[in-house]
């Protein structure tokens, strides 16, 4: 079993009593609907905690001998989790809107902008993925994810530096790179936080199925990154926002169960030193966001001026080929009310000019023909913002949009 997969064993079972609240329900007093149903959510998640504390000794010594426990065990409480917080979010929501009528309402507008390539100096691998750019000191960065063309899961990313001569973007060699996929870099405090996706040969898989988790890394500057956290095993896009009063929102992207193929979720957590997979597990569900069939999740995040998050993110379906089509998309969350602003689209590819797509899958050549990855923007304060993305799993691009949060 890899370190990864001890690591999060360990952390995920050894502290099963953080964020679970105690009853002060007077049993004499009348309750309401509402206090019941709070009242029963309370007794719920103590009872989960303390079938987990029932079992720990014991399942401690399975799970770090067979990885595949350890996944039925994380899958089965998520479920559970998330299952009773749908219901008993006491928040009203509104109905999806499906990913066909999102964006045949964004391809009516007129005017639509048309995006640019960035060329990247690299070897014989594309760059792709890519976040928006970050400034640390002196250097300007972006984060991108390096992959041959006809490799899968064999990705590792670099940070680049433009070269104002010519425009192009080349890898700092004085930077390490990072075995990770899809990277993000923002701060909290006084520290820049860097994070990706790490994956890994599923255990008890035939060859080509992977875990993966969501790794993260501190530091006062890029030479001296540390890890210092990570996500359940299976769960990608999450992203970090300070609020002014120096706690974080954290946006999760919980997967199966009633998360089905893939949702959002948000927690509020008092320091980075609360960014444990238990944290994340009990994030609140945004089940308002995606049809069933539909998926996506959060690339960037923004405090906004009123204390509210504009979140850059994708919303993805797949089509009747079984080709995948993934578009930007945003919208605003309130942390107070757990309110949201619905999806809008931002960019598709049809925006940007025309390239080579990645052929992941033999029997679906144009699987990934229709895929931009935002990574985040640039201008939150201009009335027209500059978006970095992905495109096809080969190219990085940007375009000039619409501030989505005016």
């Amino acid at each position: 079993m890899s370190s990864e997969q001890k690591s999060f064993s360990s952390n995920f079972i050894e502290d099963p009593k953080e964020g679970v609240e105690a009853s002060n329900t007077d049993p004499n007093k009348e309750m309401s609907d509402q206090e019941k149903m709070v009242s029963e959510y309370q007794e719920y998640r103590n009872k989960l905690a303390n079938e987990i504390l029932s079992v720990s000794k014991g399942e401690r010594k399975c799970v770090l001998e067979d990885a595949k426990k350890l996944r039925q065990y994380w899958e089965a409480s998520l479920f559970k989790i998330e299952q009773r917080r749908v219901l008993y979010d006491e928040y009203p929501t509104e109905e999806p809107i499906p990913t066909v009528e999102l964006v045949s309402k964004y391809l009516s507008e007129e005017d639509r902008p048309t995006g640019e390539k960035i060329v990247f100096e690299v070897d014989d691998r594309d760059v792709y993925n890519i976040s928006a750019p970050v400034r640390v000191g002196d250097k300007q960065y972006i984060v991108g994810r390096m992959e041959k063309r006809s490799e899968w899961a064999k990705s590792q990313v670099a940070f680049f530096a433009e070269n104002e001569a010519d425009g192009v973007w080349e890898k700092d060699p004085s930077l390490p790179f990072y075995d990770l996929e899809d990277s993000f870099v923002t701060r909290v405090g006084d520290e820049i936080v860097f994070g990706g996706v790490r994956v890994w040969q599923a255990p008890n898989k035939p060859d080509g199925w992977v875990d993966w988790q969501t790794v993260f890394y501190r530091g006062k500057d890029l030479e001296n990154m540390k890890e210092f956290a990570h996500s359940p095993v299976g769960m990608k896009d999450v992203r970090l926002a300070e609020f002014s009063d120096g706690t974080i929102g954290v946006f999760t992207r919980p997967l199966g169960g009633v998360a089905g193929r893939g949702k959002i979720g948000f927690a509020h957590i008092n320091s980075l030193e609360e960014l444990t997979p238990e944290k994340l597990i009990r994030a609140r569900v945004l089940k308002e966001k995606f049809i069933a069939e539909e998926w996506g999740g959060v690339n960037e995040v923004h405090v906004l001026p009123d204390g509210k998050v504009g979140v850059i993110g994708h919303i993805s379906a797949y089509d009747n080929e079984k080709n995948k089509h993934y578009y930007a998309m945003s919208f605003v969350y309130d942390p107070e009310t757990h309110q949201s602003s619905k999806i809008k689209i931002i960019a598709t590819r049809e925006d940007f000019p025309k390239g080579a797509a990645k052929v992941a899958n033999e029997k679906v050549p144009n699987e990934l023909v229709d895929i931009v990855f935002p990574g985040g923007i640039v201008g939150l304060n201009d009335d027209f913002v500059t978006l970095y993305c992905g495109l096809s799993d080969t190219e990085a691009g940007r375009i000039k949009i619409k501030n989505p949060f005016k």
